[in-house]
């Protein structure tokens, strides 16, 4: 078979490499990457992670790291019965974050600070007509789509630390959105993911970490233990975190799963 597709391939290219063709191999790769979960807007991945897999391992305890309004930790809160703690460094988008969480009353628990790889402070860059694109990367705005002119410095805290500070024996699950600083992100959590033990760490990955020199696998080596699963539409996929394909510069979101969990 293996042999098959190479030839294939070869056939293929021999053809198509051509410039005449160059807009439909485009199309192709689009199309290939869209079926692969790259640049899938439709969010019906994280629904399904949300509704299906979080109640099934009885989730009891969540870190969102990067809530900006809270629809995640909305679908979070209503399909599970699990504590939330929301981080939005956002002044203006923590009133908001506030009032959609409201009808959870304590299981939500909003903490207006960033979240780094040490305690201290950051300046965040941000559109306030674009909230969701903030960041604390300033290099992010080569990305076209992104205009974060403004800046404020903010508070930040480890994950290791607030979980002393909280006392907290127990994580089930860490959602990371924070437009390319998910690596710092995890490297402030290496108490918690190592003694914690998370059962899942959500990230998302796209253009911004190829500004911030960043890779998925360089992501990966910050949760050993772990396998990769890449969310697409209706479910997930195993990757290998050392494949190019999966080290994609293409919005995705992924999940490292805790080896042994999806076994219990």
């Amino acid at each position: 078979m293996k042999a098959l597709i190479d030839i294939a391939s070869s056939a293929f290219a021999r053809v198509l490499s051509r410039p005449r063709w160059a807009g439909l191999n485009d199309a192709l790769l689009k199309a290939t990457l869209r079926a692969r979960g790259y640049q899938d807007w439709s969010g019906r991945g994280e629904a399904w992670l949300i509704e299906k897999v979080l109640p099934s391992l009885d989730i009891q305890v969540v870190i969102d790291v990067g809530a900006n309004v809270g629809d995640y930790a909305h679908g979070v809160l209503e399909h599970t019965d699990a504590q939330v703690y929301c981080f939005e460094p956002q002044p203006h988008v923590v009133t908001m974050l506030h009032s959609r969480l409201q009808p959870f009353g304590s299981r939500a628990v909003v903490i207006p600070l960033g979240v780094g790889a040490q305690s201290g402070s950051l300046d965040l860059f941000y559109n306030p007509d674009s909230p969701e694109l903030a960041s604390f990367s300033k290099e992010v705005n080569a990305i076209s789509y992104v205009d974060n002119q403004a800046s404020i410095k903010v508070q930040v805290v480890s994950l290791d630390e607030f979980a002393a500070q909280s006392r907290l024996t127990r994580v089930d699950f860490i959602k990371i959105d924070t437009e390319g600083y998910e690596l710092e992100v995890l490297k402030g959590a290496e108490r918690v993911l190592r003694e914690l033990k998370p059962a899942l760490v959500q990230l998302e990955f796209n253009m911004h970490h190829l500004l911030r020199g960043t890779s998925l696998y360089a992501l990966s080596q910050l949760i050993p233990d772990y396998d990769l699963y890449q969310l697409v539409p209706g479910g997930w996929a195993r990757r290998d975190p050392l494949d190019p394909f999966t080290n994609v510069y293409r919005h995705a979101n992924f999940v490292f799963v805790r080896r042994g969990v999806l076994n219990r």
